[in-house]
């Protein structure tokens, strides 16, 4: 299969309307969507590329790829420091929902993927310039290692992602399916809620912007490594969320009506996934098991909708563990290009 690569810079050019095609017709994450890509952006310090792979400019792409490109940096989390001078990185993968970022058509076999990656690798080099020849990508699923280049670049495995397998009829034989202790950690989390009466936890299309922003950024700056600064998401983020079909969000709020928590949530039509997670800190009005009771909600959604799994995404596998999730293995890869 003879490919082509169509690149472009999200903040200064359009995106060809093939891209959006794609992302409807492989039912990707609304973070795919062009919009989101752009807003995100524009609140980083770094520039990054949307690419196309297909058998002609015009036509439906055999795969996409989201590159981030980080600027001067030192690749030391995936080489020797004294064998690997600083070099501009490229970061294959979606944000804010930290995956891989690279998406294949349905039906593309092995051989196909791998020459859409090649025709990728090439069309960054003509495009970053032979400066930014470090390449990173993470987040990569065992099977996209056969189509990925390995020779001469480390390998490694990343904390796993945690997946819901759904297996039942309704949330009570869920739960009884858990260990006793986090079953009744949960119920006793839910039924705290009802009592107290203070909390209204709901599924809402839409929700107000400059709110989910101030909230988001607090939790994303309680969590970051010290030292490092990861810019906000815009209200702008939200607006284009809050219209977006496949996109909704778990809330919780007060007795007033105001937002004290809430998570986005992506319904593919095959899996539900948690996006953005956001929350008031306690001294003004925040819930500490508020986090642990949206999780609940999400398996009585995915339940309710039959959906086959919900993705809980890398990190805290003990905790998610403890809600029937089982490991799924991620890898990253990076080197020279």
């Amino acid at each position: 299969m003879s490919l082509v690569a169509t690149v472009v810079n999200p903040l200064t050019e359009p995106v060809p309307p093939q891209w959006d095609r794609f992302v409807a017709d492989q039912r990707l994450l609304p973070v795919w969507h062009p919009e989101l890509v752009r807003t995100a952006d524009w609140c980083t310090q770094n520039t990054s590329s949307m690419v196309l792979v297909s058998q002609s400019s015009d036509a439906c792409p055999v795969a996409v790829f989201h590159a981030r490109h980080l600027g001067p940096t030192s690749p030391r989390r995936f080489a020797r420091p004294h064998r690997v001078a600083p070099v501009s990185m490229t970061e294959v993968r979606s944000v804010p929902v930290l995956d891989s970022g690279v998406a294949f058509a349905t039906g593309t076999d092995q051989r196909d993927r791998a020459e859409a990656v090649r025709v990728f690798e090439r069309a960054l080099r003509t495009r970053v310039g032979p400066g930014g020849r470090f390449i990173a990508y993470r987040g990569l699923a065992p099977a996209d290692l056969a189509v990925v280049p390995t020779t001469a670049r480390m390998r490694m495995e990343l904390s796993p992602r945690m997946v819901v397998h759904n297996q039942w009829s309704d949330r009570d034989s869920y739960l009884a399916s858990l260990p006793k202790k986090w079953r009744s950690h949960l119920r006793k989390i839910r039924r705290t809620l009802d009592r107290a009466g203070t909390v209204r936890a709901g599924f809402e299309q839409r929700i107000e912007p400059d709110q989910a922003a101030w909230m988001s950024h607090l939790v994303r700056a309680r969590h970051q490594p010290r030292g490092m600064v990861r810019p906000p998401l815009p209200a702008r983020y939200f607006e284009v969320l809050n219209e977006l079909p496949d996109a909704h969000y778990v809330t919780y709020r007060d007795a007033a009506g105001r937002l004290i928590a809430f998570c986005s949530v992506y319904d593919t039509g095959v899996e539900i996934r948690p996006g953005v997670w956001g929350l008031r800190a306690e001294a003004d009005g925040g819930q500490r098991n508020l986090y642990f009771d949206q999780y609940l909600r999400m398996v009585e959604l995915m339940i309710e909708r039959q959906r086959s799994q919900l993705i809980l995404g890398p990190g805290m596998g003990e905790i998610k563990t403890r809600y029937g999730a089982t490991p799924e293995p991620r890898w990253a890869v990076a080197g020279l290009r």
